[in-house]
């Protein structure tokens, strides 16, 4: 590992990612836009349920879903600028968010209740589980093929966000002589990778807009 001098540490922490962002722009300049097409639509569904009569649970179902909505806008800024790793940790809540908002907008469904009674405690990280299910699964529609599909996504998030193998392999370069990535950095040697995670930003676009159409109907009912 090449030393770094305080100064080079001080250009890590204070300068702009520039370079990184540029590399990155320079491959993935249409699927960018098609992210920013999808996230914009997405916002303009979540949009909708301000036109929801207003009440705590619609409340907190708002507050939930422009949390998963800025959670998946952000884990897209991140690679953008060299950030990966720490983008995923973004998606998980983009995806704890989406299932909490699932969970609290029937009043079939005790989630809210429960989680009004002690926000501070509720185990958010199980939302996605509690989702599926049985009697919530009925209750909300859910397609379990399509949500266990959802699961599998949210658990790869989940093993990269601690120091497990993965995720100390991404830090060296492949398209180096194994070289260390300290900071901002676009690694050519990560280029499929990036591809399947831009692809998964963009297809949380669509789960964002679907959601949005379900929470709607059951919001809705309770009136």
């Amino acid at each position: 590992m090449n030393k770094l001098s305080r100064k080079d540490i001080a250009d890590i922490v204070l300068n702009d990612t520039k370079q990184a962002r540029e590399h990155f722009l320079k491959v993935f300049s249409a699927q960018t836009e098609e992210f920013i097409d999808n996230i914009a639509r997405a916002y303009s569904c979540l949009s909708d349920l301000d036109i929801l009569p207003h009440d705590k649970r619609t409340g907190w179902v708002q507050i939930f879903m422009f949390s998963s909505f800025n959670s998946l806008l952000t884990s897209f800024h991140l690679p953008i600028n060299g950030f990966l790793i720490p983008s995923g940790n973004l998606m998980r809540q983009w995806a704890e968010g989406m299932a909490m908002a699932l969970l609290c907008c029937d009043t079939r469904i005790n989630v809210f209740k429960t989680h009004e009674t002690d926000p501070t405690h509720f185990s958010v990280q199980n939302a996605p589980d509690l989702v599926l299910r049985k009697s919530n699964a009925h209750i909300l529609g859910i397609n379990k093929r399509g949500w266990t599909k959802f699961q599998q996504m949210n658990d790869l998030y989940q093993k990269y966000s601690h120091a497990s193998v993965l995720s100390l392999a991404s830090m060296f370069k492949m398209d180096t002589d194994g070289g260390i990535i300290i900071g901002s950095e676009f690694d050519n040697g990560k280029i499929s990778a990036y591809e399947k995670e831009i692809k998964r930003r963009i297809s949380a676009c669509s789960l964002l807009i679907d959601t949005v159409a379900i929470l709607k109907i059951h919001l809705l009912q309770k009136n």
